[in-house]
């Protein structure tokens, strides 16, 4: 049980970067060897979320999402830095796949937006998606945290 909270206290401090196989949960979320991770910084649409094209068809943009992650993921080991611990448990981290950041790629592709962080290269990222119409930006949609209000 000590072992377990000095583990816990070091990867929550940062000093140890969590790095395993990733399995995509959803567009923001991973599991890894055992643990959920929740990327930082970032939100996207829930699975059962429906969003709209520019000529207003729906399609499932959660499912969307969690796709274009997997085809970053797909089988690659990811090393995650914990940032927090959120109300559910889970380590809220910024996931790497070699160079390549999984939270900022979400938000390039426009498959997620920027949740409560002042991060200039997130918002850069967001704002340049929803210019060029990547993703979500596309058509219409409810933000994901909105979304999730509504369909409690």
């Amino acid at each position: 049980m000590i072992v377990a909270a000095i583990v816990f206290a070091l990867r929550y401090l940062g000093w140890n970067d969590t790095t395993g196989d990733g399995r995509v949960i959803d567009g923001d979320s991973l599991l890894l060897d055992g643990q959920q991770v929740r990327l930082f910084g970032i939100d996207a649409p829930e699975l059962s979320q429906q969003c709209q094209t520019s000529t207003g068809s729906s399609y499932s943009c959660g499912r969307k999402a969690r796709q274009y992650l997997q085809s970053i993921v797909k089988g690659n080991r990811v090393t995650c830095k914990v940032m927090n611990i959120d109300r559910y448990r889970r380590e809220v981290s910024i996931c790497r796949i070699g160079d390549v950041e999984l939270n900022l790629k979400m938000l390039q592709a426009g498959w997620a937006v920027n949740f409560y962080t002042p991060s200039l290269r997130y918002l850069r990222a967001e704002k340049q998606a929803r210019q060029q119409r990547r993703g979500l930006w596309q058509g219409q949609f409810m933000p994901p945290s909105q979304w999730r209000e509504e369909h409690r």
